[in-house]
């Protein structure tokens, strides 16, 4: 598959997931330039909506992390350009719900290992899942993601709600990996 075949396939998928009108998306190469200015637009979109301060600060935050979590993966695993764009929305069905989802290409070979682990993560109970996060913040080692292994585990901790996801195949080494959550009351 050529590159450009892949980017038109971002833009498939892309609208495959606008299920909601999305409020915001951003859809292309993620960089840090790109991190930085997708955190701002959003947290200034939220500044005028008419959400409850609640979901607005769990959107904002979780928005953070979600947005981080693309770049530090896209960065660490894809020297090819192609593999390198990403997908970021937000929709709202209602004033008292915000879904943030989000998209990268990943390779294959890492899909059983994070299905896994977002498996473990939904299986938990909101009281294991505040104990699972200060076990990981006291152990405290270092991810090759640069992190605690925590990002997941914030999410789902701050949402209230299991990650939903997908892998849709995309050729022998890649897989397209779609990223949901939903913010509540």
């Amino acid at each position: 598959m050529s590159p450009s075949n892949k980017s038109l396939e971002i833009e498939e998928i892309a609208s495959e997931l606008m299920v909601h009108k999305a409020v915001y998306q951003y859809i292309g190469n993620i960089d840090l330039d790109t991190t930085d200015k997708v955190i701002l637009e959003v947290d200034d979109l939220l500044s005028h909506q008419n959400y409850p301060n609640k979901i607005r600060k769990k959107a904002f935050h979780i928005t953070i992390e979600v947005v981080q979590n693309l770049y530090k993966y896209l960065l660490e695993n894809h020297a090819d350009p192609s593999h390198s764009k990403g997908i970021f929305l937000i929709h709202s069905s209602n004033d008292n719900e915000i879904i943030i989802t989000s998209g990268n290409y990943l390779l294959r070979s890492e899909v059983n290992s994070l299905k896994s682990r977002i498996k473990l993560i939904n299986s938990f109970t909101s009281d294991e899942l505040a104990h699972f996060y200060r076990g990981l913040l006291d152990v405290g080692t270092i991810s090759k993601h640069g992190g605690a292994g925590l990002g997941f585990v914030d999410i789902a901790k701050k949402s209230g709600n299991k990650i939903q996801y997908e892998f849709k195949e995309v050729d022998n080494d890649y897989a397209f990996y779609i990223f949901k959550i939903i913010i509540s009351n």
